[in-house]
């Protein structure tokens, strides 16, 4: 799966919010990162994805090659037309038909944020918050069994599966750390 990142993982390396906020708008302004918006029935949050890889996401999903011409226009409207969060009919009605609409809310690259109104995502969001609130719920629970509310980095190595999200593990420290190194200089 490829690596998403929530905003509030950015702010725990990174003191400064609105360093962050300021840097991740200009990255989108440059078609470095897309934002995200997570819907969750507790936790509504932004993620972010290197542009890179979320176009590799839908390569990795789909392989019918109707499905990602589809999702390779859509990556381009998502990524150097549409930079916001969701899009409106209007917009989104200039460069894709209706059932091109249904297609992409079916693959997941569009969730309904209301009648008309469309939250801009990708096919591995749901997976990935899936994992992220079982590794919530995994940190958790072996925190409460604890004495001190303290553990290692290497219980999560390998024991629970969705624990990685919450770690920063070694396929995702070279992104990590170059989001933060670019922030910092």
């Amino acid at each position: 799966m490829r690596p998403v990142f929530l905003k509030s993982q950015l702010y725990a390396l990174i003191e400064d919010r609105t360093f962050v906020d300021k840097h991740l708008a200009q990255w989108q302004n440059a078609s470095k990162v897309r934002l995200l918006k997570l819907e969750d029935q507790t936790d509504e949050s932004v993620a972010f994805m290197l542009a890179e890889d979320y176009q590799e996401a839908f390569h990795d999903t789909f392989s019918s090659d109707d499905i990602l011409a589809l999702c390779k226009r859509f990556c381009c409207f998502c990524l150097d037309e549409n930079r916001h969060l969701s899009a409106t009919k209007e917009n989104i009605l200039k460069h894709f038909s209706d059932k091109e609409i249904s297609l992409l809310v079916q693959v997941g690259a569009l969730t309904i944020r209301s009648v008309g109104v469309w939250w801009i995502s990708s096919p591995v969001l749901g997976r990935f918050l899936r994992a992220y609130k079982a590794g919530q719920r995994e940190l958790l629970a072996m925190l409460r069994r604890k004495r001190f509310k303290e553990a290692l980095l290497s219980v999560g190595d390998g024991r629970y599966a969705s624990f990685s999200y919450h770690i920063v593990m070694p396929r995702f420290a070279r992104c990590i750390f170059l989001l933060c190194s670019e922030f910092r200089s």
